[in-house]
């Protein structure tokens, strides 16, 4: 090393070692970045991205509720005017667009540059959406000691305020008492709302359904719409859907993007409805509209497949018709294809210059909420270390997020995302999500495109970030686990009418009758159980039933083995798997005595995962052709493994969940 006059000189050898050396560390930060790290900054953008426009000013401040919004403050220890529990007053209706940066200091408040004050009902409703699904899982984290404090019980306090009360003022404002329709937006200016689309529609169902679950089940909720309300509006408003759509045909004539949103709007709701008079409905709607789905070919655009994938997955929970997950599987598989492993992101050349790659906040939206239903709903695991790969490339080397607060590493850790103050603009940027931005394979740049927060494409990519993310390596709880509903009682309907698909298609009338038994058998328990649920609690006596059930099943397999011949190979390894069998069987009743509350979720999808293995040794033993000896007993013997156990379990869950909440 020579000193010079003025400063340092190094030699050329140095410079390549320090380049080099800089080089390798870089390269090692990214390939170090994995799912854990993936996850856990997904949930944090996604409430940064809440807070920043819940604190913005862009939109209709919340007035008149200065009591509420002081006891909520006060509840989770802070006062007016504190750090956390600001004097400006939060934004209940959001705008639909402006430019995230600050302009003044110690305020979280935009500037009026680039601001669209347009309120657009979708807008609205994906924002109450993203307020609900981040208030439950706050709430569910903070009452198993991650994240309980003040600040995390404020967030979840206030955006149940916030959800309920963006939903109060759309009924009241831009609701069409003719249709019982929300009219898509109101401009500056203007008198009335105007426009009237499906997707409006089947945004604000799912919004609505979703505030029910809040309302009903989480004690942090302080909103004015209480769970009877949100129901009723959320019914209200899936019957106009359906009297309009009949009325005007055209109008309800989908394309395939709106046929996966309105099977994801529909799940919600049927998930969350009292009213099993509508299921049956809607199971129809359900199917029909994934048939369409699952017809989708490889050549289809990949934010169509992207969003299919999420939609046939969900469908599949809501109507057992496992047919439905294959073909959202292949479906992946043809988005798969497009992955470009040289830069870690999926090929998405613009549609204005297709040299590039070009996302929006919807495009990432739809990419996220299809690997969360492929990793979660699917099993699909191995997925995992290339979600991280394609979030750090698109979403942070994007600089898609424009900052990150201190959770995330803010401007301490390095990455390319900084704090806020770093970000850009004199006061710096508030940690949202820009609008688009593209990617050129050839130069491996990326370019911010459109710099300015829309509100629906960025709270809809929050609301997957939040259901596919983590804090703590604890996903989201839910309802909905993973934000992919599931009903019981749907899944119900839907075998009933596979079985008289069955029936149609001239199968051996024994084997359909008792199927049809059994499903009556089970669902005239579930009816029971739900009976029960409503007045005394009767825990024990519902295990019980199930414990008997069980060991029903292992006197059938006792008696099916009874039956088969013990003189050939093949019955000798039949008989050897349906001994597995049984044994997975009592494994099964064992565990089901020590389910816990908090662990649910989590030990039913085990209990599933063994489900799914006695069917794979079942249908092995149809292959090996020893199944040629075993009676439709054993096709019985099946349905009731799988049923019984998983009906059993939901049960059971459903009781201690409102044991808990009596108690409390």
């Amino acid at each position: 090393m020579r000193r010079t006059q003025g400063g340092i000189k190094l030699r050329p050898g140095i410079l390549v070692f320090i380049f080099l050396s800089l080089g390798s560390v870089l390269v090692s930060a990214e390939q170090s970045y994995n799912w854990s790290g993936a996850s856990e900054e997904s949930y944090w953008y996604s409430l940064y991205n809440a807070n920043a426009l819940i604190h913005s000013g862009l939109g209709i401040p919340l007035t008149g509720r200065d009591d509420l919004l002081s006891r909520v403050i006060a509840e989770a220890g802070f006062a007016r005017g504190d750090r956390h529990g600001t004097n400006d007053l939060p934004v209940v209706i959001p705008y639909s667009a402006g430019r995230p940066e600050y302009v003044q200091s110690g305020s979280q408040k935009w500037t009026d540059k680039n601001q669209s004050q347009t309120i657009k009902t979708a807008a609205v409703a994906w924002t109450i959406l993203a307020y609900v699904e981040q208030a439950k899982q706050m709430e569910r984290l903070y009452h198993i000691d991650i994240g309980q404090n003040g600040e995390t019980k404020l967030e979840a306090m206030l955006r149940g305020v916030l959800a309920s009360e963006a939903a109060d003022m759309l009924h009241m404002k831009m609701r069409d008492s003719a249709s019982g329709l929300y009219m898509s937006q109101m401009n500056p200016g203007d008198a009335a709302a105007t426009g009237m689309t499906p997707t409006d529609q089947f945004v604000m169902l799912w919004a609505l359904a979703e505030l029910s679950s809040l309302a009903e089940g989480y004690s942090m909720y302080e909103g004015r719409v209480s769970w009877v309300e949100a129901s009723q509006w959320a019914e209200e408003l899936y019957q106009s859907i359906m009297k309009y759509s009949k009325e005007h045909p055209e109008w309800m004539a989908l394309s395939k993007e709106d046929m996966a949103l309105f099977i994801q709007s529909l799940s919600a709701f049927a998930a969350t409805s009292g009213n099993l008079s509508l299921l049956e409905g809607i199971v129809d709607k359900i199917q029909a509209h994934a048939g369409h789905l699952a017809a989708i070919g490889a050549d289809a655009p990949l934010e169509l497949k992207a969003k299919a994938v999420r939609a046939l997955i969900t469908a599949e929970q809501m109507t057992g018709d496992e047919n439905l997950r294959t073909a959202a599987l292949k479906l992946w598989d043809s988005i798969e294809a497009s992955w470009d492993s040289a830069n870690g992101l999926f090929s998405l050349p613009s549609s204005s210059n297709p040299n590039v790659y070009e996302y929006s906040t919807w495009d990432v939206g739809d990419l996220a909420g299809a690997y969360g239903a492929v990793i979660y709903g699917a099993g699909r695991q191995d997925q995992m270390d290339q979600y991280a790969q394609f979030f750090h490339q698109v979403v942070k080397a994007s600089r898609l997020m424009t900052a990150e607060g201190a959770e995330a590493g803010g401007s301490s850790d390095g990455d390319e995302v900084p704090g806020s103050a770093s970000a850009g603009g004199p006061l710096g940027m508030a940690p949202v999500f820009a609008s688009k931005v593209q990617f050129s394979p050839d130069t491996k740049e990326w370019h911010v495109s459109n710099s300015n927060f829309e509100t629906d494409g960025a709270m809809y990519l929050a609301t997957q970030l939040m259901w596919i993310g983590q804090r703590d390596q604890q996903s989201y709880m839910g309802p909905p686990r993973y934000g992919l509903p599931l009903s019981r009682e749907t899944q119900f309907m839907g075998l009933q009418k596979q079985i008289a698909e069955l029936s149609a298609a001239k199968v051996d009338p024994a084997q359909v009758d008792a199927m049809k038994t059994l499903l009556q058998d089970l669902e005239d328990k579930v009816l029971g159980i739900q009976k029960k649920l409503i007045g005394p609690l009767s825990m024990v006596d519902d295990l019980k039933a199930v414990k008997d059930q069980l060991d029903d099943i292992n006197t059938r397999l006792k008696t099916v083995e009874e039956k088969m011949t013990a003189s050939s190979t093949d019955s000798a390894n039949a008989s050897e798997q349906i001994s597995q069998i049984a044994k997975q069987i009592t494994d099964l009743s064992t565990r089901l005595k020590t389910l816990e509350d908090i662990k649910i979720a989590d030990q039913l999808t085990a209990l599933t995962a063994t489900v799914n293995d006695v069917k794979a040794r079942l249908d092995a033993a149809d292959k090996a052709k020893a199944a040629s000896r075993i009676t439709n007993d054993q096709t019985i013997t099946l349905i009731l493994i799988v049923l019984i156990a998983l009906v059993g379990v939901t049960a059971y869950q459903w009781v201690m969940r409102r044991s808990k909440r009596e108690a409390e």
